[in-house]
């Protein structure tokens, strides 16, 4: 049996309790991201809070009460060194929600579901029996699974799957990151740009061989890159949602995350107010019939 992941441990910071001096953490103004040598620390306390302060049993995060999540939001600030505006709150409680759904997934998946279904988490994940039980009977009730084999085909008919680990497209733009500069010499991966997100998009669907990860990512990364090469000549020029990406895909954004960059992004903060296009125009659908 796989061991799995560990329970995160955070030396010198305790959640119920402030610590002497706040660690300062450079966050991304648009996405709320951490950046920075203590961003993996700031990641992880976000991760220890949530699992500390919110039930696993409360059905949604707009359940969870107000007064609570303002408490969380005092403890990062007593914690961190961030902006205290409402705009970093709404972010900062917005990256508490995500990681507090991936842990119910992660119980639901390994100890519902998964190998782990004859184990307990409590003991090791601070639990209570009484919760953890009326949990799994959430879980193993007809209702919700039937929203779980819903969900899970959905999923099936993703006919471009990426294959992105835990650390998702923030881990590979590192990596990505870090490769260009070692190639061009520089000392710091922080002086290299960012690749555009359709980079990132086919980075993620590439497999160890150079190969896509079926044909439906390969006709998308083809024509990303004949759009690509129209956008050098200038005859293809991105607007807003309707860049490369969403050309390439035919599609607009829906809702929720944005593609290619994982879930920190709102699509205003990574595109701005939306304009008046409609996207995927019929302008865009001219570029679309150029690449067929």
């Amino acid at each position: 049996m796989r061991e799995g992941r560990s329970v995160t441990r955070l030396s010198g910071l305790t959640v119920g309790r402030i610590a002497k001096e706040r660690i300062p953490v450079e966050l991304d103004p648009r996405s709320g991201k951490a950046l920075g040598p203590n961003a993996a620390k700031f990641n992880s306390y976000l991760g220890v809070l949530t699992r500390r302060h919110v039930s696993i049993i409360i059905p949604s995060w707009d359940d969870v009460q107000e007064v609570d999540k303002n408490l969380m939001w005092q403890v990062i600030q007593q914690n961190f060194d961030i902006p205290n505006t409402e705009v970093m709150r709404r972010k900062m409680l917005s990256a508490l929600a995500t990681r507090w759904r991936d842990f119910k997934t992660f119980l639901t998946r390994e100890y519902v579901f998964g190998e782990r279904q004859n184990e307990t988490p409590c003991l090791k994940y601070q639990i209570t029996d009484e919760e953890w039980m009326q949990f799994r009977a959430t879980r193993l009730d007809p209702s919700w699974q039937a929203k779980r084999i819903a969900a899970q085909e959905r999923q099936a008919k993703n006919d471009a799957p990426h294959l992105l680990s835990r650390g998702g497209y923030e881990r590979k733009k590192k990596e990505m990151k870090k490769a260009r500069a070692e190639a061009a010499g520089v000392e710091s991966a922080d002086r290299v740009e960012s690749p555009p997100r359709h980079e990132m998009w086919i980075a993620a669907r590439t497999k160890s061989d150079g190969q896509m990860t079926s044909e439906s990512a390969r006709v998308v990364a083809d024509k990303i890159e004949g759009l690509v090469e129209q956008s050098t000549q200038g005859s293809f020029v991105s607007h807003g949602r309707d860049d490369i990406l969403t050309m390439a895909i035919g599609r607009p954004e829906h809702g929720g995350r944005v593609r290619g960059v994982g879930g920190s992004w709102s699509h205003q903060d990574f595109f701005g107010a939306r304009s008046s296009r409609s996207t995927v125009d019929s302008c865009s659908q001219e570029v679309m019939q150029r690449l067929e």
